[in-house]
């Protein structure tokens, strides 16, 4: 759902800022590159936050599994390594 909702956000926002640029009269054409190039640099905020809430998730269920089950699950960092190591061999 968060996938879902992260990509018509995206598409709301990049669609308000092209109208914004060309309402500034920053881009002189409303389909101009360049206007496609600043509205499209909202992708790398909306998934940045993604990630970062994903990490904020991830981190708070580990804690959780821990105090509740007794399961210590490895970092992050911990499981990626392993599995970059089978992916060697």
């Amino acid at each position: 759902m968060g996938g879902f909702t992260a990509s018509f956000i995206m598409m709301f926002v990049i669609g308000v800022l092209l109208d914004a640029e060309h309402n500034a009269g920053w881009s002189v054409n409303l389909y101009d590159l360049s206007a496609f190039r600043v509205a499209f640099c909202i992708q790398y905020v909306v998934v940045g936050a993604g990630v970062i809430f994903l990490l904020r998730s991830r981190r708070r269920a580990r804690r959780q599994l821990e105090e509740d089950e007794g399961i210590s699950v490895a970092p992050l960092w911990v499981a990626l390594s392993a599995a970059w190591q089978r992916r060697k061999a």
